[in-house]
């Protein structure tokens, strides 16, 4: 099961303030992973902390036109609105932007982060529609290809009408807004402990097992 989505989907700080970033502990052992173990499945988590709805389009069909093989499934954990990715022609790398990313950027990348203050957070109408924009793109290749695909939020959920048509794990509430309610630990930066990861794995497998 290919994993997509940011910090949540990566198991950032499962282990604590300050303890994993994309190790290969905290992403075999994040609420997504763990799903995907229940479910039988391999996990292949290639969530990053800070990742865009951008970097997710953008690595699953890097995904399906070099990788894919019949029977794989994707686990798509969607993520904030005010994020998006912008590619630095002079390092050949592409860079998440989001609030709190750190990053030593070169004068090409100052110029776009400043390009995303000024436009991108202009109104929040600007990410809203972005995210339903990648959600809908990514949802209707895989459908047309006939590619099986799980959607769900790590946080900061947007409700539309064809979310109702997708196969969408707790539709009506996040990861984080979930872990929040429970009143499960987490660090400055919303990052939750192992507990929380692991209890959540077993609520969506025992609430839509049988939808997958």
């Amino acid at each position: 099961m290919y994993i997509l989505g940011c910090s949540h989907a990566s198991g950032s700080e499962l282990q604590g303030l300050g303890i994993g970033h994309n190790t290969e502990y905290n992403l075999q052992n994040s609420f997504a992973a763990q799903f995907s173990i229940r479910m039988g499945y391999v996990p292949i988590n290639l969530a990053i902390p800070g990742g865009s709805n951008d970097y997710i389009y953008r690595i699953f069909n890097e995904i399906i036109e070099e990788k894919y093989k019949p029977g794989d499934i994707f686990f798509i954990s969607w993520t904030g609105t005010h994020r998006m990715e912008v590619f630095d022609y002079t390092k050949d790398e592409w860079y998440s932007i989001a609030q709190g990313q750190k990053w030593q950027p070169s004068d090409l990348m100052k110029e776009a982060y400043e390009v995303f203050n000024k436009v991108w957070m202009s109104h929040e109408l600007t990410g809203h529609h972005n995210k339903m924009k990648n959600i809908l793109a990514l949802d209707s290749i895989a459908k047309t290809r006939n590619i099986n695909v799980i959607h769900h939020d790590s946080f900061a959920p947007l409700h539309f009408p064809e979310k109702l048509e997708m196969l969408w794990l707790n539709p009506v509430r996040s990861f984080m807004e979930w872990a929040i309610k429970k009143n499960y630990a987490h660090t400055p930066s919303f990052h939750f402990e192992l507990q929380a990861h692991s209890d959540y794995a077993e609520f969506l497998h025992s609430n839509y097992k049988s939808l997958v």
